[in-house]
């Protein structure tokens, strides 16, 4: 045990470089002054409740959201006879026929400004009264938004990291100013000087006026919804001497749902608890957060970006609130409905999202997806029996954050698939953190009963292999029914056949004879991926070829994230990966969305194609970041036009950077895989691999100088030797096999070893 601390205090000195600009003082991210467009905002959050800092109308506006507010209306086709699978496939072989399932599937996403995520209101406070501040800025690494005056006012706010509460101080007050809460228009209230005829934005959700109240020190207000759903906001403050110290919260009922401590209790408890005391631990949670893991790039605005990057991971993220839907924890404060409703998207902005998590050593924050995911699996059961016809578990491709389905798009909305892909990071879950007994409660019963699904859902074709009856490629052909394709897509192929080789994996460690031969013959009765045989590229599937200026890079999926085609494992693999790649546009190009430029620099990450991962990421940071860290679908030409959000691009920038600098699959680590040639200098600290392998290295002057691994669970440690020829010194372990191409070592729970090389 002493070796090991001492192995690790190595660690942390020889890597010390990782932790320098991270846990500098001081703000992170400073701006030129408080941004005019909710977009652009300060963005602060806990999960649960968000916040986003910016000005409008000549006021300090605190937009305030909570994840699990939503208009949850039904949408009434949902309940005809019709809806329902083999209704769907009747209609597309019917010629003529289908703009019938796109009236019943399409329509009412679009006609209906609900089912949507809702904003719960603002708090604001008159910037006339102060002027506007000269400084402003994000302090990443305390979660907190900081403002100052040149007249020596200041203020401070942050949204608790572990409570439902937001704060805000201000200091060098010469006199008390007044904040107030703001509620949203759902209503069109028309007087003799409006010419409305009618309603826009929120307002087509026609709630009533809400109820406010405002008392000394004290504002109030009581909004009711549609479907008997309510939200409550309160916000109290105190001024003592030249300090202001406000505190809000809000509350949110569904029908039959848990009786909550009154929002005006639980405010009053925590401004009586006060400021500091609640900062400090505020920033206690940061602090360990931030400890987790580090890294050090040669690159200045990569390192920047990959520290925003984690950054909104930790605001976003956390145990028993719902993982980001489409727009991230935060929604529209212009009066407009929020882009795609600001609904869950789980053929791509779902999984991505959570990416990072794994490799970035962010299990708990990664837990949120997966444990999400379970909380409504019988939801998406009884979903699976209505909508398919089928026992087993699918999962809708657009939802609501209770796992309501949608729709929007049926190829894509209501793919059989869907649940296979989100049942990845079930497998990702138990394989980066070795858990028994997730694998044996969670991830195999999610696996098992997607495959179970997936088995009654196929046909066979004349050569006995697996089909199945509709497939689809996300966004190819749009929502016609051009977008289904008679023989499986590549996309849906991958998924499947990663599924049933997690299946058995899975029922092997489990010991589940029966189950590994069934998941065995299944998956051997399913197809290899569609290859032109031309140019040996992978193809949309079965004379489909990709188009080269398509964001969704679905046809390579089994290259990232589910790693099936491993571009390290032999020449040939690796020549279709580097062909399927070279047919893409270049990052330059202007078509390029946020989220495809992320997905592009990591599938060239996982090809070893460090340059190319760069000059993707480099690209995404020139066209699609703003100031705040958050990322934008469409490239920016205009930096004040709003465009919809793309946090997970983000979350997908930061997937690809760890990626460049550590990759652990099929058994093996890989010390920077990845990198640009003229990265030379270049640390990380307690990045993760499956396995459970906690891994720091160091590389100096383009040589790998030295590697530390945590064995958390045991287990054969594989790595790829970093030091070529050279002789390895390794202390806390002994080797059972050491070549120039590999090092073995067969680990304890706990273990820690060190490797240099022997000078």
């Amino acid at each position: 045990m002493k070796t090991g601390l001492l192995i690790l205090l190595s660690c942390y000195t020889v890597l010390g470089g990782c932790c320098k600009s991270i846990y500098a003082q001081g703000p992170a991210v400073e701006m030129a002054g408080l941004p005019a467009a909710w977009h652009q905002g300060i963005p602060l959050g806990n999960g649960l409740m968000g916040a986003m800092v910016w000005s409008g109308d000549g006021h300090l506006r605190l937009s305030i959201d909570r994840a699990d507010l939503w208009d949850l209306s039904y949408i009434r086709e949902f309940d005809l006879d019709e809806w329902n699978f083999s209704w769907v496939f009747q209609r597309w072989v019917k010629a003529g026929e289908y703009g019938a399932v796109q009236q019943l599937f399409d329509q009412p996403y679009y006609r209906d400004p609900a089912p949507v995520r809702l904003p719960a209101g603002a708090v604001t406070l008159d910037l006339f009264s102060l002027g506007r501040p000269d400084s402003v800025s994000l302090d990443l690494f305390r979660g907190s938004c900081r403002l100052a005056w040149n007249s020596g006012i200041a203020m401070s706010i942050f949204v608790h990291a572990s409570q439902h509460v937001g704060m805000f101080r201000i200091t060098g007050l010469p006199k008390e100013i007044a904040p107030a809460l703001s509620p949203h228009n759902f209503l069109l209230v028309r007087n003799r000087f409006s010419t409305d005829t009618v309603p826009i934005g929120w307002q087509q959700l026609s709630y009533p006026l809400p109820v406010m109240r405002v008392e000394k020190q004290r504002a109030y207000f009581h909004q009711d919804a549609s479907q008997g759903i309510s939200w409550e906001m309160e916000l109290q403050w105190k001024y003592h001497q030249d300090t202001l110290d406000a505190a809000w919260s809000v509350a949110v009922h569904y029908p039959g749902g848990e009786t909550t401590v009154p929002v005006w209790d639980m405010v009053s408890h925590f401004l009586t608890l006060g400021y500091d005391s609640l900062y400090r631990t505020h920033t206690g949670w940061w602090q360990r957060y931030w400890m987790q893991a580090a890294l050090h790039l040669p690159d200045s605005a990569m390192q920047r970006q990959w520290e925003m990057g984690q950054y909104l991971t930790g605001a976003s993220f956390r145990k028993d609130a719902p993982p980001p839907s489409i727009l991230g924890l935060w929604t529209n404060d212009d009066g407009q409905l929020p882009y795609d409703k600001n609904a869950y998207h789980h053929y791509l902005h779902t999984q991505m999202c959570a990416w990072p998590c794994y490799s970035g050593n962010r299990l708990a924050e990664a837990a949120v997806l997966t444990d999400w995911l379970w909380l409504y699996k019988p939801v998406a059961e009884k979903y699976t029996r209505k909508y398919f016809g089928a026992d087993g578990l699918a999962f809708p491709g657009v939802s609501a954050f209770n796992a309501y389905p949608l729709g929007g798009g049926a190829p894509w909305a209501f793919s059989p698939t869907v649940s296979a892909w989100l049942g990845h990071h079930f497998y990702w879950q138990w394989k980066y953190s070795m858990d028994r007994n997730f694998l044996q409660h969670r991830a195999y019963p999610w696996v098992r009963d997607v495959a179970l699904f997936l088995e009654k859902m196929s046909v066979f074709l004349p050569d006995s292999s697996r089909c199945l009856l509709m497939s689809s490629s996300p966004k190819t052909g749009g929502a016609t029914g051009e977008a289904w394709f008679g023989l499986n897509t590549n996309y849906d192929l991958a998924l499947i056949r990663a599924l049933h080789t997690a299946a058995c994996e899975m029922a092997e460690q489990l010991g589940l004879e029966d189950d590994l031969q069934r998941w065995r013959r299944n998956l051997d009765s399913w197809p290899e991926p569609a290859v032109d045989s031309t140019f040996s590229r992978l193809m949309i599937a079965p004379g489909v070829l990709p188009d080269p200026h398509h964001s969704y890079l679905s046809h390579l999926v089994a290259v990232y994230p589910l790693g099936l085609i491993d571009a390290f494992r032999d020449e040939r693999t690796a020549s279709l990966v580097k062909r399927s790649l070279d047919d893409l546009a270049p990052a330059s190009d202007a078509s390029w969305q946020a989220y495809g430029l992320a997905w592009l620099a990591l599938l060239r990450a996982r090809a070893g194609q460090g340059n190319e991962a760069r000059a993707a990421l480099r690209a995404l940071i020139r066209g699609h970041f703003l100031a705040n860290g958050l990322a934008v679908t469409e490239k920016q030409k205009d930096r004040q036009e709003t465009l919809p959000l793309s946090p997970e691009a983000g979350m997908g920038f930061n997937a690809a950077v760890q990626e460049m600098l550590l990759q652990g699959h099929h058994g093996i680590i890989r010390l920077f895989p990845a990198i640009p040639e003229e990265w030379k200098n270049v640390s990380f600290m307690k990045l993760r691999t499956e396995g459970a392998f906690l891994v720091s290295a160091a590389m100096k002057q383009g040589l790998v100088s030295s590697v530390v691994v945590l064995s958390e669970k045991g287990g054969v440690m594989r790595m790829a030797n970093p030091f070529g020829t050279a002789a390895v010194r390794i202390s806390g372990a002994r080797a059972e096999s050491l070549d120039d191409k590999e090092i073995v070592v067969h680990t304890r729970p706990g273990m820690i070893m060190q490797f240099t090389k022997n000078e």
